[in-house]
């Protein structure tokens, strides 16, 4: 069972992506701080992260420099979806590194094939 964890500090929104992800066959946790969104990351408990980059309590890209600086077994993909899209904010999210930016508003069906990919990609091998 594959789990995402999608944070954004607007329930409406972090709702829409959960039904989304959970109708693609996902099962989705949510968090609408940073720090319950590192905790959960960091927790072993998802696959795969949706990220918005202003959270309360800490933000988007502290979040993510944690994910990358923590000492995981395997790659955590992270997704972030920010109504932030500046070109300045991109290249923040790629250089503390996120796998993908994607500017809200945005669909499901742009998302979903880009996180069965990432997904793929950082599947860990059979035993």
């Amino acid at each position: 069972m594959v789990r995402i964890l999608v944070a954004d500090d607007v329930p409406e929104i972090a709702e829409v992506f959960k039904r989304g992800l959970e109708i693609a066959g996902y099962t989705v946790l949510t968090a609408i701080d940073g720090q319950t969104a590192l905790a959960i990351a960091l927790s072993g408990q998802v696959d795969l992260v949706m990220l918005d980059i202003r959270l309360p309590q800490r933000d988007g890209i502290s979040v993510l420099q944690a994910i990358r600086a923590a000492p995981l077994p395997r790659h955590l993909p992270v997704v972030v979806v920010t109504a932030f899209d500046t070109p300045e904010e991109r290249a923040r999210c790629i250089a503390a590194g996120a796998d993908a930016f994607y500017a809200k508003p945005v669909s499901m069906a742009k998302i979903i094939p880009h996180v069965q990919a990432l997904l793929n990609a950082h599947r860990p091998p059979a035993s």
